[in-house]
């Protein structure tokens, strides 16, 4: 910035700049108005990705699980394991378990034969003491 800008800029406005005044407002207010819709056009279509994202998700798991399933997660104490079924709400079937059946009984097996029968805390593993 030079001497003369700083002299002008400090001077009073003369007739035309007086009369350029409002309409280098008006020229100032419609940009922040284009700008300000060009912020809420992009807000919008964020917006608009994300709820097809989130459709497009739900559709999946219903194509997955199918549209009348429901997640059912049963905590066997005993064992301390859980087991994840995908059941038919109308029907009550289950169409997927995990673990399955086969791995439950290999556990259950597995377990009877390191403990020799025994609970894990009859057989020492598990410790539950207040001192």
């Amino acid at each position: 910035m030079n001497i003369s800008s700083v002299a002008n800029a400090a001077a009073p406005q003369t007739g035309t700049q007086a009369q350029d005044q409002p309409r280098v407002d008006e020229e100032i207010r419609q940009r922040e108005i284009q700008e300000q819709e060009k912020r809420d056009a992009q807000k919008a279509t964020k917006t608009q990705e994300a709820t097809q994202l989130e459709t497009r998700t739900q559709e999946f798991v219903q194509r997955s699980t199918g549209a009348t399933s429901r997640l059912s997660i049963e905590a066997r104490r005993e064992t301390d394991d859980f087991i994840y079924r995908s059941v038919n709400t109308l029907t009550g079937e289950t169409y997927r378990q995990w673990p399955t059946e086969a791995q439950l009984r290999l556990r259950d097996a597995q377990r009877e034969f390191t403990n020799g029968g025994q609970s894990s805390a009859e057989s020492g593993q598990v410790v539950n003491r207040t001192t």
